[in-house]
């Protein structure tokens, strides 16, 4: 799954994408969660309290990885985030994001 995943990533971000994820994210595997009507792949990396966070393959090419409404893209992220440890039983905060290479971003979080 995550050689799938890291093969999507390097053609919606280039090869610099897959040297992120294997630099900062070695052995982390992808998780789905949904947020709204968007799912996409969080790489957990739980020990630093972050997680880089990428539209799945259809719905990145779907929106042009952009999404409606008022909103920056960067808050859908950070929300699909908070909703996928909510549904880990965990109560966190999101303290900061940033795009790493567009459309990904990575999302930091304190949890209680």
């Amino acid at each position: 799954m995550k050689r799938l995943v890291l093969v999507l990533l390097a053609v919606t971000t280039g090869c610099a994408g897959i040297d992120y994820v294997n630099d900062e994210y070695p052995d982390v595997l992808p998780v789905r969660s949904s947020y709204g009507d968007r799912t996409f792949n969080i790489f957990e990396h739980a020990d630093r309290n972050r997680a880089l966070v990428t539209p799945t393959f259809g719905a990145s090419f779907a929106s042009g990885a952009t999404f409606g409404g008022t909103s920056s893209p960067q808050v859908h992220y950070e929300r699909a985030v908070q909703a996928y440890l909510a549904s880990t039983g965990r109560r966190c905060v999101i303290t900061k994001s940033q795009l790493v290479l567009k459309p990904n971003y990575e999302v930091f979080y304190q949890c209680d």
